[in-house]
């Protein structure tokens, strides 16, 4: 920017001393090779008048050329630092719009997370996990890989809200999906149904392994000591893909096999018809 700026000072010099140039380099080209004058001085100084009047209108084209140049240098400065702070103010609201974009995103990410999963265990909710098995149903009718719906249920949850209050009650909710959470495997989907109830899918899975996986939830919780209830045990109800199920059906087979559990005497596996 500075040496911009020098250069329309520099151009009117440089202009002032190409007309002295001139005049010396015509006086010498009098004397040495016209032969008008004998005298450097006579010739520089008091030329001819139509050889006068040649010098100062190249004088005067060569001075005006050089302050019009130094205009132009000078506009194109302003024109460019003009430009530059433009360039800053575009990459200000870049950033800021930058800035608010990835907030945005984290919002959306926020409320993305908060409509799919359960206030209370940070598990998938209903809504969520219908949308999951929906998918995974129509993946099956294609693949037939094995998927299987575990329906769990606390056993005497009301007992426990009655008994040690409702704070405890949503405690024993939270240690439950923990321990789901760390029984289960990484590909599984677990989800709080509702209440005291909740919902495992397993995919990619035969049925004798899956049938497996119940039996050792059901296992695990009844050995895991809740704090301060101490034991809790769970009722599982599984239903296996059948041809022809939707989600609707599978769902009620699950349920089924669940109440058949509940009937029976509670802590316990039932598999749905097959």
């Amino acid at each position: 920017m500075t040496f911009k700026n020098n250069k329309t000072k520099i151009v009117p010099l440089i202009g002032l001393s190409t007309v002295i140039l001139f005049w010396l380099v015509d006086a010498v080209l009098d004397i040495y090779i016209f032969k008008e004058n004998d005298s450097f001085v006579v010739s520089l100084f008091y030329p001819a008048p139509m050889e006068l009047w040649m010098r100062l209108v190249a004088s005067a084209l060569i001075i005006f050329i050089s302050l019009y140049a130094a205009r132009l240098i000078n506009q194109q400065h302003i024109a460019g630092t003009h430009l530059i702070a433009q360039r800053k103010k575009l990459q200000i609201l870049a950033d800021a719009l930058e800035k608010e974009m990835q907030e945005r995103r984290k919002v959306e990410q926020r409320l993305k997370k908060k409509i799919a999963h359960d206030e209370l265990t940070s598990l998938l909710n209903r809504g969520k996990f219908d949308e999951i098995l929906e998918d995974k149903i129509t993946s099956e009718r294609r693949q037939q890989a094995g998927l299987t719906l575990l329906f769990c249920d606390i056993d005497s949850f009301k007992m426990i809200n009655d008994t040690h209050g409702h704070d405890i009650g949503d405690r024993i909710l939270q240690l439950f999906a923990q321990r789901l959470r760390t029984i289960i495997r990484d590909t599984d989907v677990v989800a709080r149904w509702g209440g005291e109830e909740f919902i495992i899918l397993l995919f990619d899975t035969h049925a004798d392994v899956a049938e497996e996986m119940a039996n050792k939830i059901r296992s695990e919780i009844e050995q895991y000591a809740f704090p301060p209830v101490g034991k809790v045990t769970v009722s599982i109800g599984v239903a296996h893909y059948q041809d022809k199920d939707d989600r609707h059906s599978i769902l009620k087979r699950a349920d089924k096999a669940l109440y058949s559990a509940k009937e029976k005497g509670r802590n316990r596996m039932e598999v749905a018809d097959r």
